[in-house]
Order: C-alpha cells, then structure tokens, then sequence
C-alpha cells in the first residue's frame, strides 16, 4: 500500500486510555440520518429509530445532517429545484443564504466564539472553484469566509472554535486542511495524500486525532468507494481496515459511517477503532445516508 505523504500540523496530543467496551456502548446517543429526504434519527446502539421531519420536495437531492452544539438539526435539501441549507427552527426547517449550492457541496456545524454556526461550500456545476461560507443559524444571511479559485474545498467538519477541517483539491494535488472561519482566512495543511489518491469525509476524534476517507479512481473493489484512515496525534496515518465507506461523521468518541456495498443498499455502522465495528441500521432494503442521499 502506497505511503500517505504526511506534513505534521499542530494536532493536540497526549496520551489515554481507552475505556473497557460495554454491551450498550450506544445507548443514551444518537445520529441523525436520511431516507431519501427524510431525516430519522436512531440512538448508537440501534434502538429507538424514528423519523424526525421530511424536509424539501425532492427524495434524491437531500445530504449532510448533522446536529448544532444545541442540539437542533440542520441539513442540505432541495425544495423547487434548488439546494439551499436549513436549520431546523420553530416546529419545522427554514432556508439560509441566498445562494443555492450542487451536489459537489457539503455543511457542517461548527462554532465560532462559542456560538453556532453553520459552515458550507458553495460550488459550481463545474466544479473548477469553491467558497467556503458561514452563517448564524439563528438568522438568514451568509457570508463567504475562504475561497479556493484553482480546484475546490470539500466537506467541512468541525475542528475547534472558529475553525473546520476541510480537503482541499488544487490542480490534482490533495490536502487535509484546518481552516479558519472566524475571519482571519487561515489555513494549515494536516496532510498531503499522495497522487493518484483522493481523500474526503475528514473528522476529528475527541483525542485530536483525525479520520478520513481514502478513494482510489483506478480502483473498483471496495476500496475505491471509500478506506477509512486514521491520522495519528504524533502525524502518522495509517488504514484502518474498513472499506466501503461512502461518508462519516463522529458521534462522541465513536466513528458512526456509511457502508456501500455489491447490493446498493447502504447502511449506518459504528466503530470505537479498536473492537470489531456494529451495524447500527442493519435494514437490508432501506439505504441510510450520513452523505447525499439517493
């Protein structure tokens, strides 16, 4: 396997020990997922599935929920033929920002001085640029805080306060990235993949250490769909054994991800990295979605 090209950022690092697995390890939490576009939630050790909302009017263009620090949920749906991101708010989901984004687009949510924030990329069609954007969930406004002009920046995710992870893409060369959304317009580059792979679906752990996808375009096996990597604190990187992963997010101190497969049917399965991973969904007609849904 070809070596991951790593330049060490300042990751937090230290030492711990990680707790002895019990039988309920997901009780008592939950992730937030699509059918199509309605957004269900189920708690981690597979109980208590129920569906939250149908959000939009189009069953296949509907990605990316994920939870705000209080709680509420947002997400991107389309509704009249344009993709926009809603927050959940007053018993239902309103739109934010005045510009609609494709299906090359992410969101996360994030923090900036303590507060809630939404963070998403606007991207063309064609996509040959991008812009990184934040906006207060409890308004309507956005505003562009980072902007990529020769390739593009995919699927931010929650770094610390005032900053994301993010996987830039310039001209073929690939970079995992903490960028600033505060205001400064910083940016440090985690990781360096080496050609011909791509990356995606970055996450940090609550140890700093970081997961990631790794995809292969010349590959058609499992591995081409999506190899999960972990960055290490001390700046190694290395697989982690499971392929087939469409997307992720992180849920505590699990990684809760989406598994494609030889039949389509996706489903949601957790793993702490250490002990053998649990399908949390494990419905074999129904395809469950942490990314875009289908």
């Amino acid at each position: 396997m070809r070596r991951l090209a790593i330049f060490v950022a300042a990751l937090v690092m230290g030492c711990g020990d990680h707790a002895a697995p019990t039988l309920d390890a997901g009780a008592g939490r939950d992730v937030i997922y699509l059918v199509h576009n309605q957004l269900w939630s189920i708690a981690l050790d597979g109980s208590g599935a129920r569906l939250l909302a149908t959000v939009g009017d189009d069953a296949r263009r509907s990605g990316f929920p994920r939870r705000l620090a209080d709680g509420r949920a947002v997400l991107l749906a389309d509704d009249t033929g344009a993709i926009y991101p809603y927050v959940e708010a007053q018993g239902g989901f309103r739109a934010l920002g005045a510009t609609n984004v494709t299906l090359h687009d992410a969101l996360c949510a994030a923090t900036v001085g303590g507060a809630d924030a939404l963070v998403y990329t606007v991207t063309p069609f064609q996509a040959t640029r991008a812009t990184l954007m934040r906006a207060d969930p409890s308004g309507t406004a956005a505003a562009a805080v980072a902007a990529e002009h020769d390739g593009t920046v995919v699927e931010p995710a929650p770094w610390d306060d005032g900053a994301v992870l993010a996987v830039r893409n310039v001209r073929g060369v690939v970079t995992v990235e903490i960028l600033d959304v505060a205001g400064s317009g910083a940016r440090e580059v985690v990781a360096t993949i080496d050609p011909p792979y791509g990356a995606h679906a970055p996450a940090r752990l609550p140890d700093g250490r970081i997961v990631f996808v790794r995809t292969d375009a010349r590959d058609v096996t499992e591995t081409a769909i999506g190899e999960l990597f972990v960055l290490e604190r001390g700046g190694s990187a290395r697989t982690s054994g499971i392929t087939g992963v469409v997307a992720l997010t992180v849920v505590g101190d699990e990684v809760v991800y989406e598994v494609g497969g030889a039949s389509g049917v996706s489903d949601l399965v957790r793993t702490n990295l250490v002990d053998p991973p649990v399908n949390v969904t494990n419905t074999p007609h129904v395809a469950e979605h942490l990314g875009w849904s289908d």
